[in-house]
């Protein structure tokens, strides 16, 4: 054990990197993250403890729950048949929130997102392989993805009309 005081040193650093613990904490992610110290630190006295720098990759997307949806109409019945959320988690790059999106859709509806390469960036379209449903985002995941919000999606390839907001 380490003991802090005052008369031995009025300051120190540490570095806590989010994956430095992982065998111990597996459901670490680069937002949210616990990390055993190598050593216990006891604080004794008045401390004044801040955070002084933080590093975070440029591609990173923070989903929080409940918003990224979407909702799936049987094109017969004009109902809306299925609505979907994408799970909160913390995402790099765009190729991760494309695997979730199509474990939501892929399998049942035939609805797939796939990344392509414009002037050397990657966008989303969005595929519907049968005309029995489409699809619509709600406006976060739609601005997210590069398509203007509202936006319903039949059959066929479906291609943004804009530049994505992430960064891959």
């Amino acid at each position: 054990m380490t003991t802090m005081s005052d008369s031995i040193s009025n300051h120190f650093h540490l570095t806590l990197p989010s994956n430095s613990s992982m065998n111990i904490y597996p459901n670490n992610t680069t937002s949210q993250f616990v990390t055993k110290l190598p050593k216990h630190i006891e604080l004794m006295g008045d401390w004044i403890v801040s955070l002084k720098e933080i590093s975070v990759p440029i591609t990173l997307v923070n989903i929080a729950a409940n918003t990224y949806t979407l909702e799936i109409k049987d094109t017969a019945t004009q109902e809306v048949g299925d609505r979907q959320s994408l799970p909160a988690s913390t995402h790099i790059g765009i190729s991760t929130i494309i695997n979730e999106l199509n474990k939501l859709v892929k399998q049942r509806y035939g609805i797939s997102f796939r990344p392509h390469m414009v002037q050397g960036r990657r966008w989303v379209r969005v595929e519907l392989s049968s005309s029995r449903y489409s699809i619509r985002l709600n406006g976060p995941l739609s601005e997210l993805l590069g398509f203007l919000a509202g936006r319903v999606f039949v059959r066929g390839r479906n291609a943004p009309e804009k530049p994505p907001s992430y960064r891959d």
